[in-house]
């Protein structure tokens, strides 16, 4: 996909996307027994399941999660991959709820096993977040409001439109991405940012 970005061969480009697309629904078939669509639109949670986190944040408002599984336009997968601690028995029940809600659609999906989320996120440009808001003045109630609303306003408004109604703008987004995780995730700056913090 480097390659091919830097030949400026989008073909190539979203062939390979697509390869790697497939090989990671293998993964999908493997545990859960469902077939994913490589060309839909397929929203991932990937982290270490803890109850802080919010795993299940989308489900907070299921009228609006089933709207957005049942769209026919712009149809929606959703994975939620990750593991609790043995012990965390919040985060245990959280797993096994998204498993038991999992079950009643065929585009969603619970996998054990986790990637990684980067902390360099620039919204729209590389990526998408929810932006902060004042958390420390806000109850937990309405934090997840707030965090809920946005998440669902960023995938309705932007996310899910973008993907079918303007590829190339989302292709350059994956790119950007790309670019950025390869210089600021090397193992080069991670020697230099620990000469320069730890050793100087």
């Amino acid at each position: 996909m480097y390659r091919a970005m830097e030949e400026k061969n989008d073909v190539v480009y979203d062939d390979r996307k697509m390869f790697l697309k497939k090989r990671a629904f293998e993964i999908v078939a493997d545990q859960t027994g469902k077939i994913f669509d490589p060309n839909v639109l397929t929203i991932v949670w990937a982290r270490r399941f803890a109850g802080y986190k919010r795993a299940d944040m989308l489900t907070y408002d299921m009228e609006r999660f089933e709207k957005m599984l049942n769209n026919t336009k712009h149809p929606v997968q959703i994975i939620w991959a990750g593991k609790p601690y043995p012990v965390d028995y919040p985060a245990i029940s959280q797993f096994n709820n998204l498993v038991h809600l999992s079950k009643k659609y065929k585009n969603v999906a619970v996998l054990v096993g986790y990637g990684w989320i980067p902390e360099f996120i620039n919204h729209g440009n590389n990526g998408f977040v929810v932006p902060k808001a004042d958390y420390d003045n806000m109850s937990q109630h309405d934090q997840d409001e707030y965090d809920l609303n946005k998440a669902y306003e960023i995938l309705e408004q932007q996310i899910i439109p973008m993907y079918y109604e303007d590829h190339d703008t989302w292709r350059q987004i994956m790119k950007n991405g790309m670019m950025d995780v390869r210089f600021q995730f090397d193992s080069n700056r991670m020697a230099h940012e620990y000469y320069e913090i730890m050793y100087k």
